[in-house]
């Protein structure tokens, strides 16, 4: 399940957008469906929505990886994610902050 904030009930989510959450729940362990809805929240000037998928899609690709041996798929997902998060860092200054805290004190968490 993602951690990106739920649209409010009067907000139009896009229809990519809505057909990628159906994905999700029928699917919530692949990786895609979390990119591709990171990278159209992020096309809408949603940038922590989509920083909420681009981490869940990166953390499930990198468990792909570990048990896959079609790993190149998977770290093209790894890698598209960890590019969409630096697009959410610039856009959102408070998370870049954070992040680069939490480097410094060496979390893994970014």
């Amino acid at each position: 399940m993602s951690d990106a904030p739920s649209p409010s009930p009067t907000e139009r989510v896009p229809p990519i957008v809505h057909l990628l959450g159906h994905a999700i729940a029928r699917e919530p362990h692949v990786a895609v469906h979390y990119l591709l809805r990171g990278e159209e929240w992020l096309l809408r000037g949603q940038a922590e929505r989509a920083r909420a998928d681009f981490l869940r899609a990166r953390e499930l690709a990198a468990q792909s990886l570990a048990r896959s041996d079609w790993g190149y798929i998977n770290q093209a997902y790894c890698d598209r994610a960890e590019a969409g998060l630096r697009q959410c860092e610039q856009r959102m200054p408070s998370v870049a902050a954070t992040a680069e805290s939490a480097f410094e004190a060496g979390s893994s968490d970014f």
